[in-house]
């Protein structure tokens, strides 16, 4: 029975020393810094930069696309969006893998030209329509999680409610939207 206890013992030790092992900094602290790559209806979409100064976080999101009218896509599309975050929870669970829980809130500013596409029934041609340019911005807030590999590669998730105001509509009752969003990102911690 001695034995049994000491077993016990012994493992329980090992186990409460390997949870106390923890790495002395928490990594958002040792690497404030990242760049990468978001998307997301609040803050944005493209690449971004983005620091934690103290438990809070700033983000900055660019992003443009031009393709041709035959793509069947907007012509011109772009997105310029900020982020702001407040750490809830920050914790550096094993040296290779850290965790963080986050309020934010978030706007951005997209801009874009529609396409429409139709096709001649006779002829199987297709016309490229070109539409007038329509802006929008949106605002939003919400939580997030950003799950930390080996102190340098960051992938953020985030839910929250956003609402977008579509000025160039004509009817009060759809110049605004809202609805709930999900964005995620890959960055790189340094």
């Amino acid at each position: 029975m001695k034995k049994t206890w000491f077993v016990f013992l012994l493992i329980f030790s090992m186990t409460i020393t390997g949870f106390a092992d923890k790495p002395e900094a928490n990594a958002f602290a040792e690497f404030p810094e990242a760049l990468g790559f978001y998307y997301g209806e609040i803050s944005g979409t493209g690449l971004t930069y983005h620091k934690w100064v103290d438990g809070v976080g700033y983000q900055i999101t660019a992003g443009a696309l031009y393709l041709p009218p035959d793509s069947g896509n907007n012509l011109l599309d772009y997105v310029v969006g900020f982020e702001n975050s407040y750490t809830v929870y920050s914790e550096d669970f094993t040296k290779w893998l850290s965790g963080l829980l986050s309020l934010f809130w978030g706007v951005n500013h997209r801009g874009y030209i529609p396409v429409e596409v139709e096709y001649d029934e006779v002829t199987y041609e297709a016309s490229y329509d070109i539409g007038s340019y329509v802006p929008t911005l949106t605002l939003g807030g919400g939580i997030g999680i950003e799950v930390l590999w080996f102190k340098h590669f960051s992938i953020p998730f985030e839910v929250g409610y956003g609402a977008t105001y579509l000025p160039l509509e004509s009817d009060v009752i759809d110049m605004f939207l809202v609805d709930l969003y999900f964005q995620a990102g890959f960055r790189y911690r340094y």
